[in-house]
């Protein structure tokens, strides 16, 4: 895609931060199996993978995994995208 400036853009460009929070199904299976998931554990782990592959190029791409319980991860993640906003507004 080519914009005004004649400058190749990636698809994920228009994004200021991607934020990848890990299925259960890695690292957290018990939630995962619990779920209304429609795919299977093998099947959420490719998808997982595929998404981290795809998304993983972007300059401000961030992965929140399974490490800690629910809570603290979306309190990780929140605290991840209020830093990184930060950095990004800092920069100008």
């Amino acid at each position: 895609v080519m914009s005004r400036s004649h400058q190749v853009q990636r698809p994920l460009d228009w994004y200021s931060l991607i934020v990848h929070l890990v299925t259960a199904a890695d690292g957290a299976t018990d939630s995962f199996v619990a779920s209304d998931a429609d795919e299977t554990v093998a099947e959420a782990l490719r998808l997982d993978a595929v998404m981290h592959e795809v998304q993983s190029g972007h300059p401000n791409y961030a992965r929140v995994d399974n490490s800690t319980g629910f809570d603290e991860k979306m309190r990780r993640a929140c605290e991840l995208v209020v830093a990184r906003l930060q950095q990004l507004e800092a920069r100008g």
